[in-house]
């Protein structure tokens, strides 16, 4: 087909204002694109999704070397695997503290906190882990969870580690020591294993886990009314 010279020129500036338009396009698709795989890499596991549904997962046994918050025979145990370092964990802390003044005084809910430190995400993050292990072991499990509790509280460095744990009563000498012993890097490792084994692929992960054996995984720092509705779902037996 033979076009004119007209036609071709017409046909060249449609091209050059669509060429025009398209690669600023491009670019806002491309900068989407890549800000979302972004937002999928590090923040998406952690953000709220839904659950209520149980779901079969696999969560080892509690037993009296875990940190529990509440009866250890409660009708329901929230088992929680957490980054200290990850700022929904600092949220859905200050949740599951909610929700253990309300189910845990009379025994319905219990709460077992483990580590599951995102190491690409949070660097000091395990350390931080092992410190709370240190502190436990040394300290015992009420001063676990005041250590705890203020790890989540505050912006800190490893270099203050020892001076907080001192605040709660526990030796910075026999701190220190097993910090740089690396007392506990087995333990921590092996509860993020298992969070990664039960499903977990970003903080917090969590299941409950019925007294019938139904467990209801919970994916991200999911609000209070959420959680307590699961709650009651599984206090039900539904």
């Amino acid at each position: 087909m033979i076009y004119s010279a007209h036609y071709k020129r017409t046909l060249a500036l449609i091209m050059e204002k669509e060429n025009k338009f398209l690669i600023p396009l491009a670019v806002i698709v491309a900068g989407a694109l890549v800000a979302g795989a972004v937002f999928f890499k590090s923040k998406s596991p952690s953000v709220p999704t839904e659950t209520g549904e149980p779901v079969d997962v696999e969560v080892r046994p509690v037993t009296a070397d875990d940190h529990i918050l509440g009866n250890p025979n409660a009708d329901l145990v929230i088992v929680e695997f957490s980054d200290i370092d990850c700022p929904y964990c600092s949220v859905f802390h200050q949740t599951m503290h909610k929700i253990i003044d309300e189910y845990g005084v009379d025994g319905q809910v219990s709460w077992v906190y483990r580590n599951f430190p995102l190491d690409q995400l949070h660097p000091d993050a395990r350390a931080k882990a092992e410190s709370t292990e240190c502190v436990a072991s040394l300290a015992g499990n009420d001063v676990y969870w005041k250590y705890l509790d203020a790890l989540f509280a505050r912006t800190e460095t490893l270099a203050d580690l020892p001076s907080i744990a001192a605040e709660f009563g526990v030796d910075q000498t026999a701190f220190n020591t097993c910090m740089s012993d690396k007392r506990f890097a087995a333990k921590v490792k092996a509860d993020g294993d298992e969070a990664m084994a039960a499903g977990g692929r970003g903080t917090p992960y969590s299941v409950m886990v019925a007294k019938d054996g139904m467990t209801f995984p919970i994916n991200g720092a999911l609000p209070y009314d959420v959680i307590k509705q699961t709650i009651e779902t599984a206090l039900k037996g539904e």
